[in-house]
């Protein structure tokens, strides 16, 4: 119903109320609307097929009407055709020799390159032997040049002028089925919106009949409200007329185990709340990852692109999307996304020195810290590259080791203290061997690495043993 409904645009008059069959009613009515639309629908994707596959076959036959033998357009010979590989000529040479043998010397033949690494090849023989020559070229390894079977194969002539005709009158032919499908929407749209609504309706009724309790003189239904919205729910009931009294109930763990989430941020970062719902939202005793989204993945794209050029050019984009889409959304917000990454990426621009590439750098532009581009500062990059992602790394990790803690969860925590406490090790390791620690530190830290490797280990039970060395790799 949801599909057929928006067959049209809204607007239609509604029928005023649904019979009581309404259920027998929309299922006898999409079976119907189901068929008459399928069918249509098969006809339109045929006709559109046809359109790509016909131009492909008139190429072909134009490429070869020049070559075509006289003999094709006898009344009583047929011709058919076949491809191989440039390569392949002697295939073409042995198919003539067996065409002349099968039809006593009253075949022909003619070939020519196609495409540049393919020939094709037309051969013309009597109808009569049709069926000793369809034989013959089953028995070969060969791409047959076959027509569609609505198209006119007796003479070349007449089947290039068969697909020319036929695509001509394609476009006709599509919009006189988008017509039907029209029709079919303007008679169908009313019964369809009414039923689609009433039917979301009884599905959502009974999706409440778990919450929804009653006895001989009241009902009792258990729901969910944002804590800020409980006076405007109770004035709402109390508009209604009813004699209704809301409670709240104790915010127990179970209880809120199942409470759905609703995500509060500061405004600057709700943009980012339509990424953060791509993903399993928070529970109520976890971390909103919000904050930290939008505050890394705007700086890391403006590291990446670094371009104070192109990021202006995405910056006016984004005010002009601003302004194109003013109702709040995941549009919208998604736009803000970019334009502040554009903002950042205008300072990274001036910081590696970089307007449109190298363009900067002629007008006179210097980068501000870093040169990107200059091969005396890979080092420095490679480092400030390996020291964002560290930072990265380990705060993910703190916050992960915190939420553990929060929810008393065993394994969780020896798998994110395990990494930490390993990645510890690991980059005193690094800086003992680059000689910025002293080389006292070495065993500490080999200390490190390996108690880091038994808590990730420990997180996995027994076969931890072997896991815990392969995990921390991966890491």
């Amino acid at each position: 119903l949801a599909t057929f409904a928006g067959l049209a645009p809204a607007g239609a008059p509604l029928p005023a109320d649904p019979t009581a069959d309404y259920l027998t009613e929309a299922t006898a009515g999409v079976e119907a609307l189901a068929s008459d639309v399928g069918a249509l629908l098969d006809r339109r994707d045929s006709l559109r097929a046809e359109q790509l596959d016909l131009p492909r076959y008139q190429d072909t036959l134009s490429k070869l009407l020049p070559i075509v033998p006289a003999s094709a357009r006898a009344a009583d010979n047929v011709f058919a055709g076949v491809l191989v590989g440039r390569q392949h000529q002697w295939v073409l040479d042995a198919l003539t020799d067996e065409l002349l043998r099968i039809t006593g010397g009253q075949g022909e033949t003619a070939s020519k390159p196609i495409d540049g690494d393919f020939l094709a090849m037309i051969l013309v023989f009597p109808r009569a032997l049709a069926g000793e020559v369809e034989a013959l070229l089953g028995q070969k390894d060969l791409t047959r040049l076959r027509l569609p079977d609505n198209i006119e194969r007796d003479r070349p002539d007449d089947a290039l002028l068969a697909i020319q005709r036929r695509l001509a009158a394609i476009p006709d032919a599509l919009n006189a089925v988008e017509a039907e499908l029209r029709l079919l929407a303007q008679r169908w749209q009313p019964r369809l919106q009414l039923w689609h609504g009433i039917l979301r309706g009884r599905l959502a009724e009974r999706q409440v009949l778990n919450r929804l309790g009653e006895t001989d003189q009241t009902f009792v239904l258990v729901g969910w409200a944002p804590e800020a919205d409980e006076p405007r729910l109770t004035a709402a009931l109390a508009e209604a007329g009813t004699n209704a009294v809301v409670s709240s109930l104790p915010q127990s763990p179970a209880l809120m185990a199942d409470a759905p989430v609703l995500l509060q941020n500061p405004a600057p970062a709700r943009p980012f709340e339509s990424l953060t719902k791509l993903l399993n939202l928070p529970r109520y005793d976890g971390l909103d990852p919000t904050i930290l989204m939008a505050l890394f993945l705007p700086l890391f794209f403006g590291m990446i692109l670094g371009d104070a050029g192109y990021g202006l050019v995405l910056l006016l984009l984004c005010v002009w999307g601003l302004r194109r889409f003013k109702a709040p959304g995941t549009t919208r917000n998604m736009i803000i996304v970019l334009a502040i990454g554009s903002g950042w990426s205008i300072v990274f621009g001036l910081l590696y020195g970089e307007l449109f590439g190298t363009l900067g750098e002629h007008l006179g532009l210097h980068a501000l810290w870093l040169e990107r581009g200059s091969a005396e500062q890979v080092q420095a990059l490679l480092l400030f590259a390996i020291a964002v992602g560290v930072v990265h790394v380990v705060l993910g990790l703190l916050l992960g080791l915190y939420a553990a803690v929060r929810a008393r969860s065993r394994g969780h925590t020896l798998e994110r203290g395990g990494i930490l406490v390993g990645l510890i090790g690991l980059f005193l390791i690094v800086a003992v061997l680059v000689e910025l620690l002293p080389p006292g530190l070495m065993s500490p830290a080999y200390v490190l690495l390996l108690l880091g490797i038994v808590m990730l280990g420990a997180s996995q039970g027994w076969l931890g043993i072997l896991l815990g060395p392969i995990e921390f790799l991966g890491v």
